[in-house]
């Protein structure tokens, strides 16, 4: 009797382990999504306008337009920096959530 009572135990304490193991990875992905979510409202939101992000933009396709350099080929890149940015970013949150 007592051996059945231990067998049923470490089964209730397994399944225990999995569901803390199931809640901490909900939890933390909650938290990233959340994460980015404030970084695309920093970006598109007014703020992003306050800390020159719109103003960025503008300036990098008038040096395209009006530049007669070839290195005005190369400001292109800069294009490319937020989304490397971004992408670095979910790599990051990715590569967390998976040591958990």
């Amino acid at each position: 009797m007592i051996d059945e009572r231990m067998k049923s135990n470490e089964i209730v304490i397994k399944q225990y382990d999995q569901v803390i193991h199931r809640l901490t990875k909900g939890i933390t992905a909650m938290f990233f999504i959340a994460a980015l979510v404030m970084i695309a409202f920093l970006v598109i939101s007014p703020l992003g306008d306050w800390l020159g992000v719109q103003h960025f933009y503008e300036w990098l396709n008038h040096v395209l337009k009006t530049g007669h350099s070839a290195w005005r080929y190369f400001m292109l890149v800069f294009y490319l920096i937020p989304y490397v940015l971004f992408g670095t970013l979910i790599y990051a949150i990715l590569k967390a959530y998976e040591r958990l």
